[in-house]
């Protein structure tokens, strides 16, 4: 049987660890565009055998601070406590225009995630999905992409730091 479609980023290699880690989401999008909604929906896993509290924060495009709903509550910092071995799953609400900037997590012991940004029309039928997994910080790195005619290849990235980044 096939997988859906939008279940396809949370089968990856988890980590296992207990040390406290901060891992990047380098792209989310939320808000309503002309005919169509962005939503992130955010699939966190503890692997550890401690429960771990964790923190969601959420960052404009500039990196200043910038306000989601999810469940029902409009912040830039959400908390949670995962037990061990425990999931959590918690999707943006797109109630005003469209909006895209990073997401850090922030916990006491060490969490996988993965975040899927979701296309839908008026009707709410599912237009595409592209899954963005978290990534450690990292100093350096190498992206490898297809660049045969006919695909398409994005990349997001994030700098958490206050000083500036050169990409080349």
């Amino acid at each position: 049987s096939r997988l859906p479609t939008s279940l396809f980023g949370l089968f990856r290699i988890f980590r296992n660890g207990s040390m406290a880690s901060n891992l990047y989401f380098p792209q989310i999008a939320d808000g309503i565009n002309q005919d169509y909604s962005w939503k992130t929906t955010f699939f966190l896993v503890n692997r550890s055998s401690t429960t771990a509290s964790a923190t969601l924060s959420f960052y404009g495009e500039n990196g200043s601070a910038l306000q989601v709903n999810l469940q029902n509550i409009n912040a830039s910092r959400f908390t949670y406590e995962l037990p061990p071995s425990g999931t959590l799953s918690v999707s943006t609400a797109p109630i005003s225009d469209l909006r895209s900037g990073w997401a850090m997590l922030s916990s006491n012991v060490k969490i996988d995630g993965t975040a899927i940004f979701s296309l839908t029309d008026r009707a709410g039928k599912l237009i595409s999905n592209v899954t963005v997994p978290a990534s450690p910080e990292l100093d350096s790195f190498s992206l490898l992409a297809e660049l045969q005619p006919g695909t398409n290849t994005g990349y997001a990235l994030a700098n958490a730091g206050d000083a500036s980044a050169t990409v080349t």
